[in-house]
């Protein structure tokens, strides 16, 4: 077979349409691109001595009635307080808890924990602030729909009969798209996990009314909407419930228009 000399008009031409295809594949990973940041959720009782934990289902201890505080523009992003009260209907006995923590999805396989800011999460009983540990959630747990990549665990002493209120903090980013999509969400399934219904449940939202143009969705529909003078507040009541359902608003910023 002839082989043919390169010209400098052919070699031109191969270096335009590498550097096309290298506009390409940059094109591709910024649309592909998503900012993630995780969802937080309720507490549930965990399985697991060492670095990985699991939910398991607790028949003793009711998670009686939960108060959410959800607000927009605190902290990374998103600022949340989450206050749950508890009583345990058996006998003595120490309980690790954990609260879980969602990236992508449960079980995603390219949550990486170097990818996500610290959300300074923090955890009081009755009052007095206890230490936590940060653990990996077991990809084979036999609960996978409430088993998430992350968890933070507490071990939590209770007397029989006794009722104590757990109090959380704790702030993150959402996950943003690259398409100006955004999503907050706040994981309410795993409160099933405890004995018995939860009696009630209380949610407010606090969205600066600068960003209420921007909702696309809130899942479920709030119960209730009203206002103060600089932010919009969202409203849910939910009363004796096992949820199998979490709390998630999605947003689309604004584009703004640039003048020619």
């Amino acid at each position: 077979m002839a082989r043919v000399k390169p010209t400098i008009k052919m070699i031109k031409n191969n270096r335009k349409l590498l550097n096309t295809k290298n506009a390409l594949m940059v094109f591709l990973f910024a649309f592909l691109f998503t900012l993630v940041n995780p969802a937080f959720g309720n507490d549930s009782s965990y399985h697991g001595s060492g670095v990985t934990v699991y939910p398991i289902k607790n028949d003793n201890i009711q998670l009686v009635s939960e108060v959410l505080t959800i607000t927009k523009g605190a902290g990374l992003g998103w600022g949340v307080e989450a206050v749950l009260n508890f009583k345990n209907h058996g006998n003595k006995t120490s309980v690790q808890m954990g609260f879980p923590f969602d990236t992508d999805g449960p079980n995603d396989p390219g949550d990486r924990e170097e990818d996500v800011p610290d959300p300074k999460f923090r955890t009081f009983v009755n009052g007095e602030e206890t230490k936590v540990t940060k653990k990996k959630g077991w990809s084979k747990s036999p609960l996978q729909d409430l088993n998430y990549p992350i968890v933070y665990t507490f071990k939590v002493a209770f007397e029989k009969g006794e009722s104590k209120t757990i109090r959380h903090t704790y702030s993150v980013q959402g996950t943003e798209w690259s398409n100006g999509e955004y999503e907050f969400k706040y994981i309410l399934k795993t409160g099933a996990l405890w004995k018995d219904n939860i009696e009630n449940i209380k949610i407010k939202m606090i969205l600066p009314k600068s960003s209420v143009s921007e909702i696309t969705r809130i899942a479920p529909k709030e119960h209730k909407v009203d206002q103060d003078q600089d932010n919009n507040l969202l409203f849910w009541e939910f009363y004796d419930i096992k949820p199998d359902f979490n709390i998630v608003a999605n947003f689309q910023k604004k584009r703004i228009k640039q003048n020619k």
